[in-house]
């Protein structure tokens, strides 16, 4: 498929990874959208966390494609421990950027190219926000919210630099909020370092997020556990992080 961007920009390499559980329904939509982009200078990593419907076998069917690796935890273990183990697998190839793409959701066929354009033009930009719409699955409605489409801005389908990851290392192993720790560390370790460095954000709305029942906005509470989890990272950024001038995390 040809682009409708004639981009003579340098072409970055993406490593694109999405996570996976139990997301039958949605998962080959979200790898296609992926693999049908126009902009293709990217890997796709797949990590199943130990799926129990056929999302496993979904992925497989890709598994000859040189495009794609798989990845499979032997128990569930959350899509932040999983993006992980990707990071991890992949810290020693070659790769420019990376980005977190949900395994229920569906990217236009443009966004990569579009927000890997913006970042070209940008270089000072090492984490960038992009712009979703929230979608009803069973009935493809989107969501109203305050009377109006719910669209947003957010980390938790950013993209990051190499240089992002190689001074903050892995997300926070935790089942919720990990993308709001990713991003909070790297805005502190800019200013702390006062870095000539930016975060960013690409607000055209290429990205559909779909809403069921089991996605990570709906299980956990917005009015306690996340607050809660907010507070804690807050803490630890302003007195451990900060002072020691380190805000790398491990892996696992």
């Amino acid at each position: 498929m040809k682009s409708d961007l004639e981009s003579p920009l340098v072409e970055n390499k993406l490593l694109v990874i999405i996570p996976f559980y139990n997301v039958e329904e949605h998962l080959e939509e979200a790898i296609e959208g992926v693999l049908q982009q126009t902009y293709q200078n990217f890997h796709l990593v797949l990590v199943d966390d130990a799926s129990t419907d056929g999302s496993k076998k979904i992925a497989e069917q890709y598994k000859n494609n040189d495009k794609i690796s798989l990845l499979y935890n032997s128990e569930n273990k959350g899509c932040y421990y999983s993006v992980n183990k990707a990071l991890h697998a992949f810290k020693d190839k070659e790769w420019d950027y990376w980005h977190f793409h949900g395994g229920d959701d569906v990217s236009d066929l443009n966004r990569i190219q579009k927000v890997m354009d913006y970042l070209t033009l940008n270089p000072k930009v090492i984490g960038c926000k992009t712009t979703y719409v929230r979608v009803h699955y069973d009935t493809k409605e989107v969501d109203i919210l305050d009377g109006q489409p719910h669209i947003g801005t957010s980390e938790g389908i950013a993209f990051y630099s190499r240089t992002a990851f190689d001074n903050l290392g892995y997300y926070d192993n935790t089942r919720f909020s990990g993308d709001t720790d990713y991003f909070w560390r790297l805005g502190a370790w800019i200013d702390t370092n006062k870095l000539d460095y930016e975060l960013g954000a690409h607000e055209e709305c290429l990205y559909i997020a779909y809403i069921r029942e089991t996605n990570l906005t709906i299980q956990y509470d917005w009015t306690h556990d996340r607050p809660q989890y907010w507070s804690k990272i807050r803490e630890e950024i302003k007195t451990q992080m900060v002072p020691n001038n380190n805000f790398y995390r491990e892996i696992f």
